[in-house]
């Protein structure tokens, strides 16, 4: 019996900013995006930045000193943060499904800037934990992560639904024995929580 549901942040409650902006960045400078993303995205884990060892000051020098490139940390801010578009309609749904009694929860390789994008956006409200790596200082690239937010909130993995975007994420979220679907796109999303829960 599925007692809880999980959600990536990037690409399942808001659009995927963190690859989005940094399209925007490689397209200024004139790098190829795919070549520009993946690196970032190693980075984030090599600096240390997705589980909170280092700043994003840091994080950002080593993107610049990588490619060689010069923009304020502050822009370079700004256009990571603006590319998040939170999709209200898949709040709404998690919040009926949490009146019904099922444990909500955000499991997310963010950084500080999930905290910022809540400060703004007010979404928390409609999660019971929020697992943000920056703060618990594990990552979904470590399966050891699910089998730990099962047991904060006091369920077996296997009554857990969690949704991502990224298959590898979703399998090792099997692997630990959780329910793992693969969506991305917001009205497959919606229409899954639907047929699942509502």
């Amino acid at each position: 019996m599925t007692k809880g549901l999980f959600l990536d942040f990037g690409g399942v409650i808001a659009d995927e900013g963190y690859r989005d902006g940094l399209f925007l960045i490689a397209q200024r400078f004139n790098i190829d995006r795919e070549i520009f993303f993946r690196k970032c995205a190693d980075l984030i884990y090599d600096t240390g930045y997705i589980t909170g060892d280092c700043s994003q000051k840091e994080y950002f020098g080593a993107i610049k000193a990588f490619f060689n490139i010069k923009i304020e940390d502050s822009e370079f801010e700004k256009l990571m943060l603006t590319s998040f578009r939170i999709r209200r309609k898949i709040l709404e749904c998690v919040e009926t499904i949490r009146k019904k009694g099922i444990i909500t929860a955000i499991l997310s390789d963010q950084t500080d800037w999930l905290d910022k994008l809540n400060e703004r956006e007010d979404f928390y409200r409609y999660f019971d934990f929020v697992f943000n790596s920056y703060h618990i200082k594990m990552g979904k690239r470590d399966v050891n992560t699910f089998g730990y937010v099962a047991e904060k909130v006091s369920l077996k993995p296997s009554e857990i639904i969690f949704i991502d975007d990224q298959r590898p994420n979703i399998e090792r979220a099997i692997q630990s024995g959780m329910k793992g679907i693969c969506l991305t796109e917001e009205d497959e999303i919606i229409d899954f929580l639907r047929k699942e829960f509502l």
